[in-house]
């Protein structure tokens, strides 16, 4: 969701000026070009957030079926268990440290 004046800020960062000619800014084509490249980012952002809300949906639906599965223990024992699990993982992405850097 950026606006006109963000998009301006933006290209005229990239070329390092502060402000953009007075006849870029007139210039009816340029604006239908940033019209519709704030269209485009629009709707990439909402693809993107539309997947994400797909994921997080999904994630849920699978935790709430995992949950009534093994709903022989209370939830705070349940909860709890997870929450142990989480931080007890073995983490594969930790770089080991050789003698030279400790």
């Amino acid at each position: 969701m950026y606006s006109k004046a963000s998009l301006h800020r933006g290209f005229t960062k990239r070329l390092g000026e502060n402000e953009l000619p007075q006849r870029v800014k007139d210039d009816d084509t340029f604006k239908l070009l940033l019209r519709q490249v704030e269209k485009q980012v629009q709707k990439i952002e909402q693809k993107y957030e539309m997947q994400a809300d797909k994921m997080m949906r999904a994630a849920a639906k699978d935790v709430h079926r995992l949950r009534g599965q093994s709903s022989k223990e209370p939830l705070e024992v349940q909860s709890f268990r997870e929450k142990m699990a989480f931080f007890t993982r073995p983490r594969t992405n930790i770089p080991t440290l050789t003698a030279d850097d400790v």
